[in-house]
């Protein structure tokens, strides 16, 4: 099995059983929940790709999968609590952070 299409189906389950179910009830604050889950991990995974683009680098899969999957991971504690603009915020937030990371990561080791 790919990586790939592990990270593929961690969308999956992220979505149903970690965001979604905040409450466990199908009401609005679930769909917030839902809506701005998906907008934030778009919005990281967006972030990564033109950042990486940007810089003379292709952008591949796994990169634009990690850049959702940290939108994904800085959305949750306050995904029934903030709006559309706001999840668009903490996504780009969390795409860039990683990107930041990653390339101090490549950095370090070339002085090893």
């Amino acid at each position: 099995m790919s990586h790939d299409n592990h990270r593929g189906r961690s969308f999956v389950v992220w979505n149903g059983s970690v965001s979604t179910q905040k409450r466990l009830a199908a009401n609005g604050l679930a769909a917030n929940a839902f809506i701005v889950t998906n907008t934030a991990a778009a919005a990281a995974a967006l972030t990564w790709t033109i950042i990486s683009w940007s810089h003379g680098g292709k952008p591949n899969a796994v990169g634009i999968i990690t850049g959702g999957v940290a939108g994904l991971v800085a959305i949750t504690p306050a995904s029934g609590f903030v709006g559309p603009v706001a999840a668009i915020i903490i996504g780009i937030g969390a795409g860039f952070f990683l990107l930041l990371c990653n390339a101090f990561e490549i950095k370090e080791d070339r002085y090893r």
